[in-house]
């Protein structure tokens, strides 16, 4: 019975020693060295890998557990000396180190195996085991105006430099008799030389002009692209007093009229603006008859904006210049561009002088006279006017042959004794069988339709033709009454 007690302590105590993770020891607070007995990974001895463990229990982590080896670079030029190194996982610091070896002198960061070797600074520049070796800077320019810049035409390469004038190790002048003249120099429109040797003249000049872009061709530059030269390049302009707020629309800048159309067309940053002088594309005037034309009343103010005005109380209408305006503006019938009619009105406004040349104008019209005393003969002393047709009964039309009733108050008298006979010949003689005998006030107007045309022809008083007798030869001025009859 003791001898089993004894066997079941054995077995309890072997238990509580376990290796938890079969990696052959035990956990350190057992009395073992396994830093962590639930990791197989985990033990000394064990190799070291990047996974953020100390595997070798060694109280360092992840080290020497990389794919590359890293090395001190004290000088920061990007190589390290030649050392063991360390071998580190990716992701970790590498301030200070390089992934090669080869510097010659970690304490210099212009020495190192991809600099230039210097000829004459008893360097080994590039580590590749010789000083001052050819290869290195060995070319050198004079410099005979001294401004830090050789002659690149007659240029040595030597090292150390040569004995001599004064010689630098950059070329690039272009004009060694100049100081001023180099490639670190601003170009001068007062020279007529390539002053900082680019090959161009007057280019980026110090003392040039601003010109500003004008891409639209508008004669109006872009303030925000400008060049400064000497002339003025393709597509640019001098400065303006304004400048163009679209340069790629030239109906947009400074000094157009402004039009509502939503956009600043004369640049002075105020979007259809009423105030604008030019600003006439939307003036509204007085429409009292709300015929759709604006009444022509020069005393009616117009309003300048871009919505119409109109209102329950007032209607107004659009104009612009050289629009005909209404002459009637209290006739709806009566505005510019409807048919003239015969009717004594200018319906259609076009008689914008006042002189009555365009009422019933395009219309046959003819002389009418009043006519006050009801005789069918028009007054000598009563208005006449050209019509379409009589107004009303007291108008009649005026004959070619008479010049009015020379008894307008008497209808019985309108013809009077004013008698008058043909004279074809114009010897003042009449010929009754030439023609009838013409009532008239005066001498008719037109010279006898009867003598055929004759330039002589003219008229006789009744009464002279009375005593002179009739003309029997009224085509001859030598043969009247008497002789020759």
């Amino acid at each position: 019975m003791r001898t089993h007690w004894l066997m079941l302590g054995l077995i309890l105590l072997v238990g509580c020693t376990a290796d938890l993770d079969d990696d052959g020891l035990i956990d350190i607070a057992d009395g073992g060295t396994d830093c962590d007995d639930s990791n197989a990974t985990v033990f000394p001895g064990a190799p070291e890998l990047c996974d953020g463990l100390d595997n070798d229990c060694d109280d360092v982590i992840d080290e020497d557990a990389g794919d590359k080896t890293w090395f001190t670079d004290a000088d920061g030029d990007g190589f390290g000396v030649d050392e063991e190194g360390v071998r580190l996982c990716d992701g970790s610091n590498t301030d200070g180190l390089a992934d090669t070896n080869t510097d010659c002198d970690d304490s210099n960061r212009a020495v190192h195996p991809n600099a230039t070797e210097d000829c004459s600074d008893g360097i080994d520049n590039n580590c590749d085991g010789t000083v001052d070796e050819t290869g290195g800077i060995d070319t050198w320019y004079p410099d005979a105006d001294a401004d830090g810049f050789g002659d690149p035409e007659n240029a040595v390469t030597e090292c150390p430099p040569p004995n001599g004038p004064v010689f630098v190790t950059v070329g690039g002048d272009c004009d060694d008799t100049k100081t001023a003249v180099n490639p670190d120099a601003r170009e001068r429109c007062a020279t007529e030389h390539d002053d900082d040797c680019d090959g161009t003249l007057g280019n980026d000049p110090v003392d040039g002009t601003t010109f500003y872009a004008d891409a639209d061709g508008d004669s109006y530059g872009d303030e925000n692209i400008t060049v400064s030269e000497c002339v003025a390049p393709e597509g640019y302009v001098e400065a303006t007093t304004l400048f163009d707020c679209d340069d790629a629309n030239a109906a947009i800048r400074p000094g157009v009229p402004e039009v509502c159309d939503s956009i600043d067309n004369n640049c002075d940053t105020i979007i259809d603006d009423s105030a604008d002088p030019a600003f006439v594309s939307n003036a509204w005037k007085l429409d009292l008859d709300a015929d759709g034309v604006a009444g022509d009343d020069p005393d009616a103010e117009a309003l300048f904006q871009c919505a119409d005005p109109s209102t329950d109380e007032a209607t107004y209408a659009q104009v612009s210049p050289g629009d005909l305006l209404d002459c009637a503006d209290d006739d709806a019938s009566v505005t510019p561009g409807t048919t003239e009619l015969c009717n004594g009105l200018d319906d259609n406004c076009a008689d914008t002088s006042g002189d009555g040349n365009y009422i019933d104008e395009g219309l046959d019209r003819a002389l009418y006279g009043l006519d006050t005393d009801g005789d069918g003969v028009p007054a000598d002393n009563a208005p006449a006017e050209l019509m379409c047709a009589a107004p009303d009964p007291e108008w009649v039309l005026w004959s070619s042959v008479y010049e009015g009733d020379c008894s307008p108050d008497d209808p019985s008298l309108y013809y009077g004794d004013n008698l008058w006979v043909p004279d074809c010949d114009g010897d003042g003689f009449g010929n009754q069988s030439a023609g009838p005998v013409v009532v008239n006030c005066g001498p008719p107007k037109n010279p006898p339709t009867t003598c055929g045309g004759s330039s002589a022809a003219t008229w006789v008083y009744w009464f002279d033709h009375q005593k002179r007798g009739n003309d029997c030869n009224d085509a001859s001025t030598g043969v009247g009454t008497g002789t020759g009859c």
